[in-house]
């Protein structure tokens, strides 16, 4: 009984042997919205998690909602309660992975990638590819990455009376520093 335990252990743990996770506690996701009317929304968070594991290129991201800061304090509220219903959403992920990671030449040059995965908003998930870039750095691996996302793919509404205020789509810019 003793032996079969110890494999079982064994092969527990052989997967987490080897693969060198990286991570940054701290990395960064701004998003924009050019209004046509009122203000531009605009907003930035930096408590998002992300992990990249070094020989998959697999990429994890997650990120607390009521992380995000505005410059009016009103927007944020209107953010949190009325569109992302951050209590009852508290967080929004994505899991994916650059795209041929394992064949990629990095230095300290930003080089072009493809980022596919899904995105999961509000309890909705939507498939996303995405291009950014990444380099290499000193303790780990540097990406950026910008892309647009539409609100109601989301089930993000907008009411009425500010409709015309806000943008159907927000661009998205993602910026991570994963360390060893």
């Amino acid at each position: 009984m003793k032996i079969i335990a110890k494999i079982i252990l064994v092969l527990l743990v052989l997967p987490a042997i080897g693969q060198n996770k990286l991570m940054d506690r701290n990395a960064q996701i701004k998003f924009e919205s050019n209004a046509p009317v009122d203000d531009d929304v605009r907003a930035v968070n930096k408590q998002v998690a992300a992990i990249l594991v070094e020989e998959s290129g697999d990429l994890a991201f997650q990120v607390l909602i009521k992380g995000f800061e505005f410059k009016k304090a009103l927007m944020q509220e209107h953010f949190n309660e009325n569109y992302m219903e951050s209590d009852k959403f508290p967080k929004a992920r994505f899991k994916g992975g650059i795209a041929d990671f394992s064949t990629l030449s990095l230095n300290s040059e930003p080089q072009n990638v493809d980022i596919t995965g899904e995105l999961e908003i509000k309890g909705k998930t939507k498939g996303i590819s995405v291009s950014g870039t990444m380099a290499k750095s000193d303790d780990g691996y540097i990406l950026d990455a910008k892309f647009p996302i539409t609100i109601t793919d989301f089930g993000i509404k907008i009411p009425e009376l500010v409709a015309d205020k806000v943008s159907k789509v927000f661009d998205v810019e993602v910026h991570a520093e994963f360390k060893k």
